[in-house]
C-alpha cells in the first residue's frame, strides 16, 4: 500500500465523486473542452498523487499534506493537464480550468496552482512555488487557512503560453513604482516570499497588480481621455 495516499473520509469522498463527474458529463455524454485552435476535445483522465500519512505529520519535501485535507492531482506524460517536458511544463489551459472549477463546486476550499487566466477566475486559486506542473487541492478542515488575502499569481507553463493564443496571459507587471515588461524567470517581483519564478502579487490594494495586453492598453487609452 502507498504510504503517502491517506486521507480523511470527506477529502476521500469528494476526489472520488469529481473523478466520477470528470470524463462524462450528466447526461452521460464525454466531457470536452476547446483546444488551442477552438475545437472540443475530449478530456483526459487524471490521477491522485500524494496526500498525507496513515498518521499525518510531516511529509517531505511537502510543507503541507500533513493532515489528510490536502492532494496533489497528476498526471501521465502522455496527458495534457499536468505534463513536464524537457524540464518545463505543459499544461492544457482549458481542461485545467474545467477541472479546477469541479473542484471547487464539489467542495475544496484551496487551490493552488500557478495560472494567471485561471487564478483571476477562480477565487480560491493561488499561486505556491513548484507548483507549476501539477494542481494541488485542500477539501473540508483545512487548518492552514485560504491567504486569500495574499494571492499570488503567474504565468507562462501551458501549452498557449508565448504564441499569442492565450489572451489572458500577463503582460505588464507593477515593480518598484513602475509598469514593466513581464518576466516569468525572475524571483524579483516576490523578494522574500516563497513563490515561484515569475510570481508577482494580483492585486496591490484593490487595484490589479498584473495585466494582459488589453488591460494594459484599456488602462492607457483611459488615462488620454
Amino acid at each position: 500500500m502507498m504510504a503517502g495516499c491517506w486521507g480523511t473520509k470527506s477529502q476521500i469522498e469528494i476526489l472520488k465523486s469529481i473523478g466520477d463527474k470528470w470524463l462524462s458529463n450528466d447526461d452521460g455524454s464525454p466531457r470536452t473542452v476547446l483546444d488551442e485552435d477552438g475545437k472540443q476535445k475530449r478530456v483526459e483522465p487524471f490521477c491522485i498523487g500524494n496526500s498525507s500519512g496513515i498518521n499525518g505529520g510531516a511529509m517531505r519535501p511537502h510543507s503541507s499534506h500533513r493532515d489528510g485535507t490536502g492532494a496533489d492531482l497528476n498526471q501521465s506524460d502522455s496527458n495534457p493537464i499536468c505534463n513536464t517536458l524537457a524540464f518545463r511544463s505543459v499544461f492544457d489551459r482549458n481542461q485545467t480550468d474545467e477541472l479546477c472549477e469541479l473542484l471547487i463546486n464539489g467542495g475544496m476550499e484551496r487551490i493552488i496552482f500557478n495560472c494567471h487566466y485561471i487564478i483571476k477566475r477562480r477565487e480560491r486559486v493561488q499561486e505556491m512555488v513548484s507548483h507549476h506542473h501539477h494542481i494541488h487541492c485542500d477539501g473540508p478542515g483545512l487548518t492552514r487557512g485560504p491567504m486569500r488575502q495574499l494571492r499570488f499569481t503567474s504565468c507562462g507553463g501551458c501549452n498557449i503560453w508565448g504564441e499569442g493564443k492565450c489572451p489572458d496571459e500577463i503582460y505588464k507587471v507593477f515593480h518598484r513604482g513602475e509598469w514593466v515588461e513581464y518576466d516569468n524567470t525572475t524571483t524579483n517581483y516576490a523578494p522574500g516570499d516563497s513563490r515561484g519564478r515569475g510570481a508577482v502579487r494580483l492585486f496591490e490594494g484593490s487595484d490589479l497588480n498584473a495585466l494582459t495586453k488589453a488591460e494594459w492598453e484599456e488602462m492607457n487609452d483611459n488615462n488620454t481621455e
